[in-house]
């Protein structure tokens, strides 16, 4: 069994409604390196006694989403008051041996500064990657405030459709879109690793040469935040570190391989209804 070195606890409490002894008082999600993420309840009965749980869940979500979930929570401030209604969580981030405890308030439509420097919206990742419903802190039984993201997703990316598809037609378009593609991946809530897990699941496809081979592959990627990684981390890749003057090197297999994955992520996140038109 992998030993973990870096995770977090959450434990969320709330006075009972009505003075049962079977309310739900407390909750405990934990997020660990290991990929697992566990999500736990307990009455005010189990919460006295120290026995027993309510619910119990266990997902194993990887070691990558894991891993870009703590380095989220690491952004969460203490806080050291509490608006009228709000209500404070303790939150345990480990490292190794060690723990620093936090107070936190509800998360809920509260941003955190992430890459590029763009604000983005903790409970929106957290409903991303979880499976679990109603977690007291990141509001999950709350509607996010601004549109559902896997709409926003799937503009995104049909926008993106759009540009690839007219970039011979109108250059300057594109290129102008495309210095700022890194902004809106990094607002989209994607994570630029420098196509770290991408090559580790799909060997040879994080390249633009080998954009045939990403073809024969691409109906069975079917992770849309590795997808999301996979453009950020090329397009910083094209941008960034393959010239040394600042040039963009572009082909028709560099343009193939970016349509193949916008092509995928728009599939992926085109509305059920759409889905059954076709």
């Amino acid at each position: 069994m992998v030993k973990e070195k870096d995770y977090f606890v959450l434990v969320s409490e709330r006075p009972s409604l009505n003075g049962s002894p079977d309310d739900i008082v407390e909750q405990t999600l934990k997020i660990s390196d290991t990929g697992l993420a566990w999500f736990a309840t307990r009455t005010a009965r189990q919460k006295e006694t120290g026995r027993g749980y309510h619910e119990k869940y266990v997902s194993r979500i990887g070691e990558w989403r894991a891993e870009i979930l703590l380095r989220m929570t690491d952004r969460v401030k203490q806080r050291a008051e509490f608006p009228s209604g709000d209500r404070p969580y303790m939150l345990t981030r480990h490292w190794e041996s060690s723990g620093d405890k936090i107070v936190v308030g509800q998360q809920n439509g509260v941003p955190i500064l992430w890459q590029a420097d763009r604000s983005l919206d903790l409970t929106e990742m957290y409903q991303r990657f979880l499976p679990f419903h109603d977690i007291w802190a990141f509001g999950r039984c709350m509607p996010l405030p601004q549109m559902n993201w896997k709409e926003r997703i799937h503009q995104f990316a049909e926008d993106w459709i759009d540009l690839l598809n007219q970039r011979e037609s109108n250059p300057k378009r594109f290129w102008l879109h495309f210095i700022g593609l890194g902004h809106e991946c990094a607002e989209s809530g994607f994570y630029m690793d420098t196509g770290k897990e991408f090559r580790k699941r799909y060997p040879d496809c994080f390249d633009v040469d080998e954009c045939d081979y990403l073809e024969e592959l691409i109906s069975s990627i079917d992770d849309r935040e590795l997808i999301g990684s996979a453009i950020f981390s090329m397009w910083r890749y094209k941008t960034h570190w393959e010239t040394f003057d600042g040039s963009i090197i572009w082909s028709d297999n560099a343009q193939k391989w970016f349509l193949l994955l916008f092509q995928r992520l728009e599939e992926m996140t085109r509305p059920a209804a759409a889905k059954n038109v076709l």
